[in-house]
């Protein structure tokens, strides 16, 4: 979560507390909470009214860098399209960015091949290729999606 606004009161504890919400995608050690605003002593004060100890632990400022590495070392991120594509997001409208999208969505499917995250690539580009008026392609898309879906549902033994 990226945080770009104070966050004080009741807002920080509902917004914060969202993130403990589950989904079967996604673990607690996923959760980093990126704040350019708020210090931990400004969090620390929204939650006392709640809370009779905050536990804040220190960051370490490289984790970021770190994470990056990682998720680039399994080249789903290309770094000269993720350039052409802000490149494109502050001159052009969104019917030019369909392209990086479905080449992206390409990666997750043949690095993920039959994973629940394979299946919502196969959703995603089910919609882009129905906005695009591919209407077969999306139907094939949606076919595949279904297909991991069943396959998570009944899994073979």
């Amino acid at each position: 979560m990226y945080v770009d606004k104070p966050l004080t009161g009741v807002a920080a504890v509902q917004t914060l507390s969202r993130l403990n919400r589950i989904h079967p995608l996604k673990s607690q050690d996923d959760v980093r909470v990126l704040d350019f605003v708020n210090s931990a002593e400004d969090i620390q004060a929204a939650f006392q009214p709640w809370f009779e100890t905050t536990i804040t632990e220190p960051t370490d400022p490289n984790l970021l860098y770190v994470k990056e590495r990682e998720v680039m070392e399994y080249q789903l991120l290309v770094a000269s399209e993720m350039e052409s594509f802000i490149r494109v997001l502050g001159t052009a409208g969104p019917g030019r960015m369909p392209d990086a999208a479905e080449r992206a969505l390409l990666r997750v499917i043949e690095l993920e091949k039959d994973t629940p995250l394979a299946g919502q690539a196969y959703l995603a580009l089910a919609q882009l290729h129905r906005k695009q008026g591919k209407t077969d392609q999306a139907a094939r898309d949606m076919q595949d999606y279904r297909r991991i879906q069943a396959l998570a549902a009944h899994p073979p033994s």
